[in-house]
């Protein structure tokens, strides 16, 4: 009864400081149970004197100001927001270090064959540069196909496309960082070892190994495979639009141009790099994470759910 009288008068404060002078313990009980029923308005629910120093009580008065749950729910805004910046980063940051940048830095003459290639190398020309590039592109790429898959994954919608997206960028990442190991050996060969035929002789070798021609194809082709279907994975999610999947047959199509043999390496790559743009800015735009759990909304009075409290109060 103490209950129901207790919400008509909208927990008044006098009132429930009157019942704890004359029955401290019976009072102190009925106030723990409005402030863990939400009859109480979050205004008397969060205030101090109310709680009458019981420890109980004062957690279930915090409750509305904050505690483990809402730290929780912005610790996980935090990791959600750099997890977001990581992925928009690496998705552009991948294709322009593997594909684009590389090229740009190796020396400008024409080898006519693989062994001139290698003897030149020998001779303190090896691109370092471009060869450190491409391994930070390589593991950029887990980070992005990883972040475009978890983004459709929580939406979900396009879940299937967005996990064949993970599955063959998370190959093409691995295959490209082991064919990069073996060309740093081929590296360590032509540049450390004294006896430059011996060395041309073994990086012609190790690049004829079919483990060699095989994670190439991988890695290029996984590359190239992977972002357009986590692209159609974001259209199914309608995070981007449809033209984003459709701007990656670019490449393809640039690739039919007759254009001179510097262009027609590097313009396709370029091509590459709309989409992902397009992408990374779509990712940053997206709102963050809603919390997990809000808190709950005092019942208006006189609706079903006041009065079915206000039932379950009384019995």
């Amino acid at each position: 009864m103490l209950v129901a009288q207790s919400h008509r008068l909208q927990c008044d404060d006098s009132l429930l400081v009157t019942g704890a002078l004359l029955a401290p313990r019976k009072a102190e009980a009925n106030v723990l149970l409005l402030n863990q029923s939400g009859l109480c308005p979050r205004k008397s629910r969060d205030m101090r004197p109310m709680c009458m120093g019981h420890p109980d009580s004062y957690r279930s008065c915090s409750a509305g100001r904050g505690g483990p749950l809402q730290h929780w729910e912005a610790c996980m805004r935090g990791i959600d927001l750099v997890k977001r910046w990581l992925t928009a980063a690496a998705v552009t940051l991948a294709p322009l270090l593997v594909l684009v940048l590389p090229p740009l830095l190796l020396p400008g003459a024409d080898y006519a064959n693989a062994e001139q290639q290698y003897r030149a190398y020998a001779n303190d020309q090896f691109p370092w540069e471009g060869l450190w590039l491409q391994v930070a592109g390589a593991v950029l790429l887990v980070p992005a196909v990883q972040g475009i898959a978890g983004t459709v994954w929580r939406l979900r919608r396009g879940v299937a496309l967005g996990l064949a997206g993970l599955l063959i960028g998370m190959i093409a990442a691995f295959s490209l960082l082991l064919l990069l190991g073996l060309e740093l050996g081929q590296a360590f060969v032509l540049t450390e070892g004294s006896d430059t035929e011996a060395g041309v002789a073994l990086a012609l070798a190790m690049s004829r190994w079919p483990v060699f021609t095989a994670l190439l194809g991988l890695g290029f082709a996984g590359f190239f495979v992977a972002l357009p279907i986590l692209a159609l994975g974001l259209w199914r999610s309608r995070v981007v639009p449809m033209v984003v999947p459709a701007l990656f047959l670019l490449p393809v199509l640039i690739g039919f141009a007759p254009l001179p043999a510097p262009a027609a390496n590097l313009v396709p790559s370029f091509g590459l790099l709309a989409p992902c743009l397009w992408i990374t800015v779509q990712l940053l735009r997206r709102p963050l994470l809603p919390p997990v759990s809000e808190a709950p909304a005092r019942p208006a009075a006189g609706s079903e759910e006041d009065l079915s409290v206000s039932d379950a109060s009384r019995s």
